[in-house]
């Protein structure tokens, strides 16, 4: 038997716990009263969680850089040069009208160091003449790359007509021995800048 107690007891682990204690009067119903040990657990509190951090203040934001505005560049074609264009008559001729506007626009788009192709001037002016040679470009699917300059001399007025728009000489040469034969047989063509084109007018 007092071995079963004693293996009893050995089973036992010990725990330490922290506790405090008072003494605490009991009365009975009959008159007597007995002095009494009482534990009181400490109850745990368990840590405060830890606040999140705040989120720091955001940065004060960056003025935008300020871009200075790029100047408007100069104009390619003076207002002289602009105004004898529009004098050129070519009333009547669809063709001519839509291929000397079309010439305007390039002339005041493209800078100097662009070329075309010249294929000829002529001192005929005759606007019928001249939408009849459009007509037959138009025929060779050559008209959306053919551009006419009217050059004016006192009153009188000079037709340069030129072959696409090509971003160096040598592109232009290219151009140049890309071109029907026909308009090589029939015109001197050179390659010119379109600082040189603008230049006479």
């Amino acid at each position: 038997m007092s071995e079963t107690n004693d293996t009893t007891r050995r089973s036992k682990t010990l725990s330490l716990k922290k506790t405090e204690t008072s003494t605490v009067k009991q009365s009975f119903s009959h008159g007597r009263t007995k002095a009494v040990v009482v534990e009181k657990k400490r109850t745990r509190v368990a840590p405060a969680a830890a606040k999140p951090a705040a989120d720091p203040a955001p940065a004060p934001a960056q003025p935008e850089p300020v871009v200075p505005a790029k100047p408007t560049p100069a104009p390619l074609l003076s207002p002289e040069q602009v105004r004898r264009i529009e004098r050129y008559d070519s009333r009547g001729q669809p063709l001519l009208g839509e291929r000397i506007a079309a010439t305007r626009a390039l002339l005041e788009r493209e800078p100097d160091e662009r070329y075309s192709v010249e294929l000829f001037i002529t001192d005929n002016t005759d606007p019928a003449r001249m939408e009849r040679f459009l007509a037959r470009a138009r025929d060779l699917a050559l008209l959306p790359d053919v551009y006419v300059i009217p050059l004016a001399s006192g009153r009188r007025y000079r037709l340069r007509v030129l072959y696409g728009d090509f971003p160096d000489r040598s592109s232009a040469l290219e151009g140049e021995r890309k071109l029907p034969a026909k308009y090589q047989e029939e015109f001197r063509t050179t390659a010119r800048s379109f600082a040189d084109l603008r230049r006479p007018m």
